[in-house]
Parts: structure tokens; C-alpha cells; sequence
């Protein structure tokens, strides 16, 4: 409402991009326009760890479910998949240009990757498994998300 207070604040920085909590609820983790990516206890906001990902222009994180990473998309079609405890890269997705939106399933074991010019790839972190992409036919793709219990 219009001239009341905000409940908490958390002073992530400038230039926030978005906002996400963990599967449980227990965690939000933040992201910003400079590279700045963090994660913050969500019952009293401290901080948790910051992740050096130096990557500008963060278009989406996520939350790996059933594990300690992350994976945070960035505008030049990479998913960089980190491991919130060492701050250590784990691994390095090239993925399609101007990428939008991702998702990650339930279980931990399925990415989806939206991009701006409509295209959707679908990429495997169990495994090697060559990503599936579909062909665009929607036009642009803001926000993707998985149907929760499913693979769908």
C-alpha cells in the first residue's frame, strides 16, 4: 500500500534484478544488473554468502533443488551453475542468446532455458544428455516455470 513502511528491507545493492526463495522457504537469494549475486537467510535477512560471479546483466537465478548450487543466467546465453558453500563454479552451460527466463525442476535434475526471440531448451544436470530445443513459435519468453511435481 501506498506510504507504508516495507515490513524488512534488505540492501542487497544498486540495481536489483530479481529475487527468489529456496523449494523450502528458508532462503531468498538476489540478483542484480552488476554481477552481484547473494544469498540471505529469509527469517531475519543476514547474509549467507555473496557468490563472485562478475558476470554483469543477470537475467535469472534459481535455486538447484536436493543440492547446494545455484544457476544464474546472464545475456550472453550462458548458465553458470555454482556451489553456494565454496563459491566455486561447478560447471558452465552455453545455452541460447538473449536468454530470459530459467527454471529448474523439482528434483534438481532438469533446467529450462526461455529466450527473447521465443526459443526453449531444455538441459539435463544429471548428465551430458545433448539439451532438446524447441523451435520458437510464441515470440518472446519472460518467465518460465516447471509444473511442481513434474518434469513438465
Amino acid at each position: 500500500m501506498q506510504g507504508e513502511a516495507a515490513i524488512r528491507e534488505i540492501k542487497h545493492g544498486p540495481s536489483v534484478q530479481l529475487v527468489r526463495f529456496s523449494p523450502d522457504g528458508s532462503l531468498l537469494l538476489s540478483a542484480g544488473n552488476s554481477g552481484a549475486v547473494r544469498i540471505w537467510k529469509a527469517d531475519d535477512q543476514a547474509l549467507v554468502v555473496e557468490i563472485p560471479s562478475g558476470m554483469r546483466n543477470t537475467m535469472d537465478v534459481r535455486f538447484i533443488p536436493g543440492t547446494d548450487w545455484i544457476a544464474v543466467a546472464t545475456d550472453d546465453g550462458r548458465i553458470r551453475v555454482w556451489e553456494s558453500r565454496s563459491r566455486k563454479q561447478v560447471r558452465q552451460i552455453d545455452s541460447i542468446p538473449l536468454i530470459q527466463a530459467l527454471a529448474c525442476s523439482d528434483d534438481g535434475q532438469t533446467l529450462v532455458v526461455g529466450s527473447y526471440s521465443g526459443a526453449v531448451r531444455v538441459i539435463s544436470l544429471q548428465d551430458d544428455t545433448p539439451p532438446r530445443e524447441y523451435t520458437p513459435i510464441w515470440g518472446r519468453i519472460d518467465d518460465i516455470e516447471f509444473i511442481p511435481g513434474t518434469r513438465l
